[in-house]
């Protein structure tokens, strides 16, 4: 079972646009029921070296972690914005894809980075999509 703040790799992460490509995950919510939606947001690593500050950066819907600030080794956009069209499995369909190695589990956030991001985007309330941020908050 998916728990908050764990970190996941998939090979064959499809983004809204439909392009697929190797991703970090992370689950923002634990699920009650097996038929609840997983939430997963997905990472980057910040290739180009934009200047992002620290943590929150609201004006382009993301969060920042500078290299091993936290779990990731590089500077790393994690992508709140695709939290808008994004498609959300059921704990059942997620644990398969956990049980057949299609999806695999490489860490967590700690905790104050987490809540960070947590806060982060409940700052971003009124540019997420509402059906989403009611399953999270």
């Amino acid at each position: 079972m998916a728990k908050a703040g764990e970190i996941y790799f998939n090979p064959s992460y499809e983004y809204p646009a439909g392009n697929i490509e190797d991703k970090l995950l992370i689950v923002l919510k634990t699920t009650s029921l097996p038929t609840d939606p997983v939430i997963l947001i997905p990472t980057t690593t910040n290739k180009k070296n934009n200047p992002y500050r620290d943590g929150c950066n609201k004006n382009k819907y993301i969060f920042y972690l500078k290299a091993n600030q936290d779990f990731f080794v590089n500077n790393t956009i994690i992508q709140i914005y695709i939290l808008n069209g994004a498609k959300f499995s059921s704990q059942n369909q997620f644990d398969l894809l956990v049980m057949n190695k299609t999806i695999e589990q490489k860490g967590f956030l700690k905790s104050n980075t987490f809540q960070q991001l947590l806060d982060c985007i409940k700052s971003l309330k009124d540019d997420i999509d509402q059906d989403t941020y009611a399953l999270l908050f």
